[in-house]
């Protein structure tokens, strides 16, 4: 036996014994997710990721690339085969862009590294998170000022991917597709099915590190070196790093939450990178992601803190504007975990079992 089997055996154990010593936080954390999913994600996500599938399939798709690349191409050079992908990335939000951009990849529309330069500038929040939800949380101006700041990051991104590059070639021919809408429905529905365990397992994740006090550790660490900020700002950064969701909601009421949560939509947590991974069944180089999400955050901040200054009553009135409330009711567990069972059994339906449908 190698020393990497025994480190990793030990690992396995430490991990079990930790599952099983703290069973209840853990099922805490679960349940969490599962409220954010049902409550948050799953009415905000998955009309977007349907109306997404739908473009990707039907010639809409096209119209929009091609009318979009007159005025994207010239001002940061994104090939016009990725220009419906970027602005329905802002439309539905976290891993609508990634999956349109899987799509023509599988299509042959794009390559490989193509693909790997779009990703970069392609997974951003929707309107319905930003506006939506932490509007709610703080007020809706400061949500539009988010959404204004990560748009121009986004553009920022895309400059830096696509500077120099050749243009792509002309798109292939539109090739029709059957049950357009059942196939839409059923894509997204996987999609949601995956975004949705990603989340309650980072949920039940973050849940884990605050049990065993680790997460304690980290932000007191953390706090030492930087004492103006506070545990409290980095117990928010530590969890929206692991995922975003928890994360803002945490940021929301502290004093430099509006910045903090700049950074954490646009850094995406590890939960979304993990989410946009499982996107591609084919193989991208994922160095370029990875290496952008943290410039990408630190655009979205600069660009959110020139929108504080040159707006701070948006800021002024979140103060009265009341902490955040967001919450799902008991019940929307036992509706979430009902949704999810439907998505799988959908997602596993044999082919020629979903003509019928």
């Amino acid at each position: 036996m190698n020393k990497k089997n025994v480190i990793s055996a030990v690992c396995a154990l430490i991990s079990a014994w930790a599952l099983l010593r703290y069973a209840s936080d853990v099922a805490e954390g679960v349940r969490i997710g599962l409220q954010n999913c049902a409550g948050l994600l799953i009415p905000s996500l998955f009309p977007f990721m349907i109306l997404a599938a739908i473009v990707g399939a039907t010639h809409a798709g096209q119209g929009l690339s091609y009318g979009l690349s007159y005025l994207l191409h010239p001002l940061t050079g994104l090939p016009k085969q990725i220009s419906a992908a970027f602005f329905m990335s802002f439309l539905g939000g976290f891993p609508v862009g990634a999956q349109m951009l899987s799509r023509q990849l599988e299509n042959g529309e794009i390559d490989e590294q193509t693909a790997s330069r779009a990703l970069c500038c392609c997974v951003n929040a929707g309107p319905s998170f930003l506006i939506g939800t932490v509007g709610a949380m703080l007020n809706p101006t400061a949500g539009i000022l988010l959404l204004a700041a990560q748009v121009l990051s986004s553009l920022c991104i895309a400059a830096i991917q696509f500077h120099g590059c050749k243009n792509a070639p002309d798109l292939p021919a539109f090739q029709p597709k059957q049950n357009i809408l059942v196939e839409s429905v059923r894509g997204a529905a996987a999609g949601m099915f995956g975004i949705c365990a990603f989340v309650t397992a980072f949920s039940a994740l973050a849940a884990l590190l605050r049990a065993s006090g680790l997460l304690f550790i980290v932000c007191n660490f953390l706090g030492y070196f930087f004492p103006a900020l506070g545990e409290s700002f980095f117990h928010a950064a530590v969890n929206g790093v692991l995922e975003v969701t928890n994360g803002c909601i945490a940021a929301a009421p502290l004093p430099h939450g509006f910045l903090l949560i700049a950074f954490l939509v646009s850094f995406s947590s590890l939960s979304i990178i993990f989410q946009i991974k499982s996107c591609f069944s084919r193989p991208i180089p994922f160095g370029r992601f990875y290496g952008s999400r943290l410039l990408h955050g630190l655009f979205t901040t600069s660009f959110a803190f020139l929108g504080q200054r040159l707006f701070p009553q948006a800021l002024q009135a979140s103060a009265v504007w009341g902490k955040p409330v967001l919450s799902a009711h008991p019940n929307t567990v036992v509706s979430t975990v009902c949704l999810i069972a439907m998505c799988t059994i959908l997602f596993f339906t044999p082919s020629k079992n979903r003509n019928c449908l």
